[in-house]
This record gives structure tokens, C-alpha cells and sequence, in this order.
């Protein structure tokens, strides 16, 4: 605190280590605490590809993989505390801006799990241009979109 307090920096990692899953999950209680205290400037950054780098189980990192960082905006102390609703205790707030926090850091995260899910549909088509393939989700969509539509005009 003394650190964040004389405009020194100190990195978090509110969740206390790395997620079970790929995206950030609950933080630990007080995670922004000493943010909201120090009036400190928060920089949210997104380890886009942890999972991929060092998986959890994983002895060690896959040195050789690329790693993509998302570095988002900074938030200053009026930046975060701008909208806090007249009566609503600071403990509340930081609740409500742990979330948005979250979300932000979230988002490329998400972007890349459905940049993946995508590619993964195209190779099936690529290997499957009949479309016959059991658990392609875009085949059987059709397919229900088809029956559906042949039912209407029966």
C-alpha cells in the first residue's frame, strides 16, 4: 500500500494464481482494495493465451509458443469511480468494478475461444464438404432449420 501510495506500481493477480479455466474467474476477497485505498491507476491486462503457453499440470512453459498480451487502457481512480451511485457503500462498488475489470479482461480471451471454435468448424467442413460430419453444428442446424421448414409446408 505504501508503494501504490508514493505513485509506485504493483502487479495482481486477483484471482491469487492461474485459472482453472481459460477465463479469469473470482477474485479474491479485497482483490481491488488497495487500488480504492491508494487512489491508484489500474492497468488490466489480459494473458490471452496463458492455457496455451503454460497449461495447468504443465512442469513448465512452452517456451516456443507465441504468447499474446492484451494491454487495455488504463483506468485512473476518477475513471473508476465515476458512476459509483450516491449511498451505495465503496465495498459494494468495488464488486461492480471487479466485474467490469473482469469483463474487459475476459473479452480477447473469449475473441480467441471463438476465433478457434470457428477455425475448428471450417477444418471439418475443409475434411467434410458433404457436410455428413456427426458433429458439425452448422450441418445440423441446417438439417433442423430443413425439417422444421418441411413440417410448415406439409
Amino acid at each position: 500500500l505504501h508503494i501504490l501510495k508514493n505513485g509506485g506500481a504493483a502487479g495482481v493477480f486477483p484471482e491469487g494464481s492461474r485459472s482453472e479455466q481459460r477465463l479469469m474467474g473470482a477474485w479474491k476477497p479485497g482483490a481491488l482494495r488497495a487500488a480504492f485505498t491508494a487512489k491508484a491507476t489500474i492497468l488490466p491486462i489480459s494473458f490471452v493465451t496463458a492455457g496455451e503457453f503454460w497449461p495447468r499440470g504443465q512442469w513448465r512453459p512452452r517456451f516456443f509458443n507465441k504468447h499474446h498480451i492484451k494491454i487495455h487502457p488504463a483506468l485512473t481512480h476518477e475513471d473508476y469511480m465515476a458512476g459509483m451511485p450516491e449511498g451505495m457503500r465503496e465495498k459494494e462498488w468495488q464488486e461492480v468494478v471487479s466485474e467490469r475489470i473482469r469483463d474487459m479482461i475476459n473479452q480477447p480471451i473469449i475473441d480467441r475461444l471463438e476465433e478457434g471454435r470457428r477455425h475448428h468448424e471450417d477444418l471439418a467442413r475443409a475434411n467434410d464438404p458433404l457436410g455428413t460430419c456427426a458433429n458439425d453444428p452448422i450441418a445440423e442446424r441446417t438439417k433442423k432449420y430443413e425439417q422444421a421448414n418441411a413440417q410448415l409446408i406439409a
